[in-house]
């Protein structure tokens, strides 16, 4: 078993244990955790504050069609973005409607309740039929919610979607570039390379492509990427994306120069992030105006 399975597993078991617990006591004893210090939520400070108080207070139950895998694709064809999109192969509900003699040679499973559970599938004469309809049943028994207590994803219909797998040519690793967006506009490009599993490397940069001081210490700094030519592109379809929330982070892949739309996150990383340095994480928690 893999770090990333250990992980996501270990959460599991936490979550069946802690499921009586409240939201508002698990994510003060949470944070306490990741912080060594208690939480303010009458008014927070930090980016980290602001991020809890959204998941607790923000209305986020209002949001489970953003965060929906497979509904949140009606929500960007309705922006007129279908262009942007993965193509679907199938949706499945369960583990016995699932057939790998009708998908192609490669491709992508999601559960479209969560995050971090997917896989890809680069040659499906290394898997049985048998061995992924277990996966998806198992998948298909997580209670994201309990794991994390963002109420987005409570009312969510566990679901596992099988997309198109993306080629993205000779370059090394596949790109993240994630716009955090603060009430509808654009301020920050997060940027994610040397991806493998838990194992990332982050970089930041303005709307201008500027690159910031900025980091966290869970992550090391990346090296500084090229300006995208869609830059531009990717900021104004993030725009049309998020205009109704406090906060959201929209992330995009970026293949053969044409853009495609990955998800919409309003928690990232469960609301544990803290930004280096610290005024840094105070000014972009300032741009979060709570109501």
């Amino acid at each position: 078993m893999d770090k990333t399975s250990v992980v996501q597993s270990l959460k599991v078991v936490v979550s069946k244990l802690t499921r009586f617990v409240g939201d508002v006591t698990f994510c003060k004893a949470l944070f306490f955790i990741k912080n060594r210090r208690a939480i303010n939520l009458d008014n927070p400070v930090s980016f980290s504050e602001k991020l809890y108080w959204l998941k607790l207070f923000g209305g986020l139950e209002h949001y489970s069609k953003y965060v929906d895998k497979v509904a949140v694709k009606d929500y960007v064809r309705s922006k007129q973005l279908e262009s942007i999109l993965i193509p679907t192969l199938a949706v499945y509900d369960c583990a016995e409607e699932f057939s790998l003699n009708s998908l192609p040679s490669r491709f992508v499973l999601k559960l479209n309740n969560a995050s971090g559970y997917n896989l890809v599938v680069t040659d499906k004469t290394k898997f049985s039929e048998a061995q992924l309809r277990k996966m998806i049943a198992k998948w298909l028994k997580i209670d994201f919610y309990l794991i994390t207590r963002e109420q987005q994803y409570k009312p969510i219909k566990n679901q596992v979607i099988a997309e198109e797998f993306v080629e993205f040519g000779a370059e090394k690793a596949l790109l993240d570039y994630k716009v955090y967006c603060f009430h509808g506009k654009p301020h920050m490009i997060q940027v994610i390379s040397e991806r493998s599993g838990l194992d990332q490397q982050h970089t930041y940069y303005d709307t201008d492509w500027n690159l910031l001081n900025l980091s966290r210490k869970e992550y090391p700094a990346g090296k500084a990427v090229s300006k995208p030519e869609k830059l531009s592109d990717m900021l104004h379809f993030a725009e049309l994306l998020a205009p109704d929330f406090p906060f959201c982070r929209v992330d995009f892949y970026l293949v053969d120069n044409k853009v495609l739309f990955g998800e919409i996150t309003f928690i990232p990383a469960n609301a544990n992030l803290n930004f280096l340095p610290a005024s840094e994480d105070k000014r972009l928690a300032s741009l979060i105006k709570l109501t």
